[in-house]
């Protein structure tokens, strides 16, 4: 199983409410038309009292069969506008892509 990693950040003036919303009502329905997507989970960051601010308001993770499968599903037009939508909650700039394979040791 392939894991793609998504550190997102929220766009500026947005809330963390609204950026949590928005990724979770209108953003993970236009992920779940991606072909070869077996999961899609989000993981909205949250504070803890004692450790501030986290680096980054959300994690994204996207799993797939293996590299082909990521790759067709990034290039088909559900992927395109899936990752044409980013902009408009989070900065595509700061994103932090990791592409992992997946090891369970405890499950």
């Amino acid at each position: 199983m392939i894991k793609v990693l998504v550190a997102i950040h929220k766009k500026p003036g947005m809330s963390r409410d609204e950026f949590n919303r928005y990724w979770r009502e209108v953003h993970a329905p236009l992920a779940e038309g991606m072909p070869g997507l077996r999961r899609y989970i989000i993981n909205p960051a949250i504070e803890v009292p004692g450790r501030g601010e986290p680096p980054f308001d959300g994690l994204a993770e996207l799993w797939f069969d293996d590299v082909a499968a990521m790759e067709a599903g990034f290039a088909s037009p559900a992927g395109q506008e899936t990752s044409a939508d980013v902009a408009n909650f989070a900065q595509p700039d700061k994103m932090l892509f990791v592409v992992a394979e997946e090891i369970a040791i405890i499950s």
